[in-house]
């Protein structure tokens, strides 16, 4: 099964530098992309389908990636669901309110490729 990994990011180049990152992981011989800007998109998105992970952008216009965080994890279906935050926010205290809110890891941009990949094949296990 190729497993789906939902990227939030506002930033197209951001979405497809991820996309970049997830191809050919280890073990895995595909991973299918979704890709949103929006936030609530996304949500209404995983109320129909069921991701394998999420990796989250922090500042989005509307609905930030914690909200989304939240909201997502209010779903059903959602609790087992990894998700990575990445984010070049250096706001105080930021990491500690993602993985209260729900995120399971939290990378800092620019996001060196090795640990990228790395952590996303350990969520997808």
């Amino acid at each position: 099964m190729t497993p789906i990994v939902l990227i939030l990011d506002d930033c197209r180049e951001n979405q497809e530098l991820v996309a970049r990152m997830l191809k050919g992981l280890p073990g895995m011989e595909a991973v299918r992309t979704e890709c949103f800007a929006d936030a609530g998109v996304a949500l209404a998105w995983c109320r129909e389908h069921e991701p394998d992970l999420c990796v989250v952008d922090y500042h989005m216009p509307g609905m930030d990636g914690i909200e989304f965080i939240v909201e997502a994890r209010r779903l059903p279906r959602f609790g087992g669901i990894p998700v990575i935050m990445i984010t070049g926010s250096v706001e105080e205290g930021l990491q500690q309110r993602a993985l209260a809110a729900g995120a399971n890891d939290f990378l800092m941009r620019p996001v060196e490729v090795g640990e990228f990949r790395a952590r996303t094949a350990n969520a997808l296990s």
